[in-house]
């Protein structure tokens, strides 16, 4: 008898050793996002299930012979695939349960059920065979090919299998959609007239067009470079290539994948920083000038119209036009005959940059 009490004294010591998990109660569900990390978790100190306002399940207890002890509750919002749930991670340290469910109002809905052995769900007929990856400690639970709706928020329950049995899991939420494209690599280079743009995808899944876009800044102003149409053997992946021959001193750039279904994916940012920019102002004369041209040489590695504009020392603008300039030398004239003396400034501006020279025109 004095041995009895004295297990029951360790017994109850034991339970009380642990607090109380905060998400005890469905009402106190901690949020986990789909595809986000394992959540760690345990279900010491966890009480009989509890539901706060909402009235539970009519057939809770008969769902292939799950216990209502010890269970912790998690929840995910819906985007419109179909998910798996599971707790098969080394993390778990018992044999482990899983439901999900949907609040309707004040009542729950349950969608299904994980019960290591039971090898198919209960309920609405998700995959749900046990597994066990924690290294032979137990039996572990997985609901697969769990078709979620937009914006629903869905209920997980961690039981212990065994009653009173505790111990620590982790839970996570898997997006099972396939996605249209998986992006190996993405880069880009300079070269003399222009940047070449790469990319390498190890699959595709009914994608239409590939579009390279670049912008100046990297944030917006985007400009389509040019597309290609998606190889048509490239579910296991391919290699593109293409040409930008109107780059900035520095281009962004960006994939942007299109699928026959018109739905799009964008890449990250990419950049790359020319050598030297598009042209080069490499003489201005005569430099101071009484009158007559003044002639400015500009070297150029494309052709391109640059805008002009000479303003004098207080910013008033005194000519604005927009000269031709072609890939080589080129020279341009500015008759200042008719400029009162002073220091002029005449502001180049391209689409890779902007330069200014000073021109004196003396009495």
């Amino acid at each position: 008898m004095k041995n009895l009490y004295t297990l029951c004294l360790i017994f109850t010591l034991t339970s009380n050793l642990f607090a109380q998990p905060a998400n005890d109660d469905l009402t106190d569900a901690l949020s986990i996002n789909i595809n986000g990390l394992e959540a760690i978790g345990n279900n010491n100190g966890a009480t009989e299930d509890t539901y706060g306002s909402w009235t539970p399940p009519v057939s809770d207890i008969s769902l292939g012979g799950e216990n209502l002890h010890n269970s912790v509750w998690y929840k995910f919002t819906g985007n419109g695939n179909p998910v798996s749930i599971s707790t098969c991670s080394p993390t778990a340290t018992f044999d482990t349960d899983l439901a999900v469910m949907e609040l309707d109002q004040t009542y729950l809905t349950f969608f299904g059920i994980a019960v290591p052995g039971n090898g198919v769900g209960a309920f609405s007929g998700p995959n749900t065979p046990a597994c066990n990856y924690n290294g032979g400690s137990g039996n572990l639970a997985l609901i697969d090919n769990f078709e979620t709706t937009v914006g629903v928020e869905y209920y997980i329950r961690v039981s212990s299998h065994f009653l009173n049995d505790t111990g620590d899991f982790g839970v996570i939420v898997e997006d099972l959609a396939v996605a249209p494209i998986v992006l190996k690599g993405f880069w880009a280079d300079t070269w003399e007239k222009g940047n070449t743009i790469n990319w390498e995808t190890s699959s595709e899944e009914n994608v239409l067009w590939h579009v390279i876009e670049r912008s100046a800044n990297g944030f917006g102003d985007w400009q389509e470079v040019g597309k290609l149409v998606s190889e048509s053997a490239a579910r296991n992946g391919a290699f593109y290539e293409l040409v930008d021959n109107q780059p900035f001193n520095t281009t962004y750039y960006r994939l942007r994948t299109v699928d026959y279904d018109t739905s799009e994916q964008l890449s990250e940012v990419i950049s790359v920083k020319r050598d030297r920019p598009e042209f080069e102002i490499t003489k201005v004369y005569p430099n101071p000038i009484m009158e007559g041209e003044v002639t400015i040489q500009i070297d150029s590695d494309r052709n391109e119209d640059i805008n002009i504009r000479i303003v004098d020392v207080s910013g008033q603008t005194i000519q604005k036009f927009e000269y031709p300039i072609r890939d080589g030398l080129n020279e341009m004239k500015i008759d200042v005959t008719d400029f009162r003396s002073g220091v002029y400034f005449v502001q180049f501006q391209s689409r890779q940059g902007y330069s200014t020279r000073k021109i004196f025109k003396q009495e």
